[in-house]
C-alpha cells in the first residue's frame, strides 16, 4: 500500500513574492505548503499559485479613492534533487502575472521572478517503521533567494506599488524546520519558515517574514489511487518595510487563514488543490484586505 511504502512530509518552499501589498506580491512568496509523499528520488512539477487582494488609499494623501482589487498570479517550475536519501535540494523557476483593477483601468506586470533554492536534511525519520504506533519525521532547512525579477522603488505616497512587481531586489535567507507525526491512516504536520531579507541596491528592504502551517490530513485507498484530503490553520507575519535606513509606514501586519485541500497519488504522479480563506488580519495599517487563495500543482517522481 502506498501509504505504508513512503513516509508522508512537506514541502513548503517560501521563497519568490506571494503576499499582496507587504501582504501579497513579491514580499513572501508564491510558493506555497503543499503536503508531499517524501519518495525516494527526484521530481519535476508545475505549481500555480492564485491570490486577490483589495487594497485601500492611504487617507493622508487620498480620502475619496476607490479601493482596488489585485489579483496575484505565480506559475513555477520546481525540480528536487535526491543528493542523498537524507539530502535533497530544491530549485524553483517563478513566472509571475498581476493584475490591478482601478478607476483607471486594468493594469498588469509580468515577468520572470526571483529564483530560489532549498537545501533540506532529514535529521530524523521512522515513518516506515511498522512496529512504531506513532511516526516521527524531523526535517530542516535552508536556503536562498536571488534577485532575477524585475523590481522598481515605489513612490512615497503608494501603499501597494511596494509589491506590485515580479521581484523584490534583494538577496534573502530562508530558514525551514517541518515535523510530521503519522499513527495509520491519519496524521498531522507543523512546520515553521521563516525569511531574513536583506536590502536592494535602491535602499528598499521588504520586512522579515515567518510563516506557521498545522496541517492534519488522512490517507484513503481507492483502488491503485491514494486520496489525501487536508485541513489547516496558517500564520504569516511581516516586520516594517525598510527605506533608506527609515520604516516605511503601512507595511507589515499578520493573518491567520483557514486551508482545506486535496492531494492525489497515483503510480509517479502527484496533483494536489489547496483553498485558502482568511480568518483574521492586519496587514498595512489596515489599507490591505486579503481574500481568498488557490494553489494547484502536478508533478512528477523518477
Amino acid at each position: 500500500m502506498l501509504f505504508r511504502s513512503i513516509g508522508i512530509g512537506v514541502l513548503l518552499l517560501l521563497a519568490s513574492p506571494v503576499w499582496g501589498c507587504d501582504a501579497c506580491g513579491c514580499s513572501m512568496s508564491p510558493s506555497y505548503a503543499a503536503l508531499m509523499p517524501s519518495l525516494g528520488g527526484h521530481f519535476v512539477g508545475f505549481w500555480w499559485q492564485h491570490q486577490h487582494y483589495r487594497t485601500f488609499a492611504d487617507p493622508a494623501f487620498d480620502a475619496g479613492a476607490r479601493p482596488q482589487d489585485e489579483y496575484f498570479n505565480t506559475l513555477e517550475i520546481r525540480g528536487r534533487w535526491e543528493i542523498h536519501p537524507r539530502l535533497q535540494a530544491t530549485v524553483m523557476l517563478p513566472y509571475a502575472y498581476h493584475l490591478r483593477q482601478d478607476a483607471n483601468g486594468p493594469r498588469t506586470v509580468s515577468g520572470l521572478g526571483d529564483v530560489t533554492g532549498l537545501l533540506s536534511y532529514t535529521f530524523f525519520d521512522n515513518s516506515d517503521s511498522l512496529q512504531q504506533k506513532v511516526r516521527h519525521r524531523v526535517v530542516a532547512g535552508i536556503g536562498g533567494k536571488a534577485p532575477t525579477g524585475a523590481f522598481q522603488q515605489p513612490a512615497a505616497n503608494e501603499v501597494v506599488n511596494p509589491n506590485f512587481q515580479v521581484g523584490t531586489g534583494s538577496w534573502d535567507a530562508l530558514f525551514n524546520l517541518n515535523y510530521t507525526a503519522r499513527s495509520g491512516r491519519s496524521g498531522l504536520l507543523l512546520d515553521a519558515t521563516y525569511r531574513l531579507n536583506g536590502a536592494g541596491e535602491n535602499g528598499y528592504q521588504f520586512g522579515n517574514r515567518f510563516a506557521g502551517l498545522l496541517s492534519l490530513f488522512r490517507v484513503e485507498q481507492i483502488g491503485g489511487v491514494s486520496v489525501m484530503p487536508n485541513l489547516g490553520l496558517y500564520y504569516e507575519q511581516a516586520d516594517w518595510d525598510i527605506e533608506n535606513g527609515y520604516y516605511r509606514t503601512y507595511t507589515g501586519g499578520e493573518a491567520w487563514l483557514a486551508n482545506a485541500g486535496a492531494e492525489v497519488f497515483w503510480q509517479r504522479y502527484n496533483l494536489g488543490v489547496t483553498y485558502s480563506l482568511p480568518l483574521q488580519q492586519d496587514w498595512n495599517t489596515g489599507l490591505v484586505e486579503a481574500r481568498s487563495r488557490v494553489a494547484l500543482h502536478l508533478n512528477y517522481f523518477f
